[in-house]
């Protein structure tokens, strides 16, 4: 920021010098406004060209040229070189900084790719950075990607056509644990569905549709699930109007400003001190008070489990809890979120 103001300032004092001295020049010499700015150049750049009125200047026009000349002078050495500095030391920090990217992506491992940052790509970004997640943001459009790393600075993006192999590379996708898809275009979507499932078979690929038929082919080309943005905006409309307050309590869970309280999923790996407990003797809410409200186990959802439900090796459990809340419990457990 210091930077830019020292730059205008520098840019500033420039015009200001050619128009004063453009306006001096016209007054005392009476040259026409084009001959003043001409003369007003040579002498501040010390050119040496011949001056323009013919008969060479007054005494009251050559002192005011002494006047421009030790302006100028002044001027030039901070004004060129704060104009300069701000250029080279610009682009040197961008170069700097595009480095240090490349070099943070290429260690990230169970990350996220989001491609595109229009309207939906900034949501998901918004929630990856609320839940701190680790994410690369791809975009082609450069203004995109400076808005985002200028609100988020420890976010990681980059510029760059997410339908090319080689831009996925190096967002470093085959450590990624998923790739959402939420460019504007159906068949740019589609595309890079295609080249990130070709280089990570396992990846997990999310992407935005606009119709049913864009579904079925979004999931022909390799996508896990598809998300129609339109669709979900009606199912909310209609929900506010009939259960209104139910909808105020999930939006306060899933986006609380005030209060961090966060759905979450739990995957029971065979090594945890859950598996094989039943949920009364789980601990869950004694070391933290998280509150277990549905278990997914053999592709079946069980809503609000009794407390005598084992929890098995591979089910999923779906816990509700604040931030402090849910990191008790995972320090209790001895795993890293995400």
């Amino acid at each position: 920021m210091e930077n830019i103001r020292s730059f205008a300032i520098a840019v500033s004092l420039i015009l200001g010098l050619l128009f004063a001295g453009t306006v001096g020049y016209s007054l005392i010499e009476g040259l026409p406004p084009l001959e003043a700015l001409y003369m007003t150049v040579i002498t501040a750049s010390t050119v040496g060209f011949q001056e323009v009125p013919a008969g060479g200047l007054t005494a009251p026009g050559r002192v005011f040229t002494v006047f421009v000349i030790v302006f100028a002078i002044a001027i030039g050495t901070y004004g060129i070189g704060t104009i300069f500095a701000f250029l080279i030391e610009g682009r040197l920090r961008h170069a700097i900084r595009r480095k240090r990217m490349e070099k943070s992506i290429q260690k990230l491992v169970d990350h996220y790719v989001v491609c595109g940052m229009g309207k939906t790509g900034w949501e998901v970004v918004s929630e990856l950075e609320r839940i701190q997640v680790p994410y690369v943001a791809i975009d082609t459009d450069e203004t995109k990607v400076e808005k985002l790393l200028n609100l988020y600075p420890r976010a990681r993006a980059m510029v760059g056509n997410a339908m090319e192999e080689g831009v996925l590379e190096s967002a470093n996708i085959r450590e990624a644990r998923a790739v959402i898809c939420a460019l504007p275009d159906d068949a740019d979507n589609i595309v890079a569905v295609l080249t990130a499932r070709g280089l990570k078979i396992d990846l997990l690929v999310i992407s935005r549709g606009v119709d049913e038929e864009s579904v079925r082919k979004l999931k022909r080309a390799g996508a896990d699930q598809v998300i129609l943005p339109a669709q979900i905006a009606g199912i909310r409309m209609a929900s506010f109007a009939v259960r209104p307050h139910v909808c105020d309590f999930l939006d306060f869970v899933t986006r609380g400003q005030d209060v961090t309280l966060r759905l979450e999923e739990l995957y029971l790996a065979p090594h945890l001190k859950l598996v094989g407990k039943r949920l009364r003797d789980s601990q869950i809410r004694e070391v933290s008070d998280a509150i277990v409200i549905g278990i997914r186990s053999e592709g079946q959802m069980k809503i609000n489990p009794g407390v005598d439900t084992v929890l098995e090796s591979g089910d999923t459990i779906i816990l509700l809890g604040d931030e402090g809340q849910l990191r008790e419990l995972y320090s209790f457990l001895g795993v890293e979120r995400g």
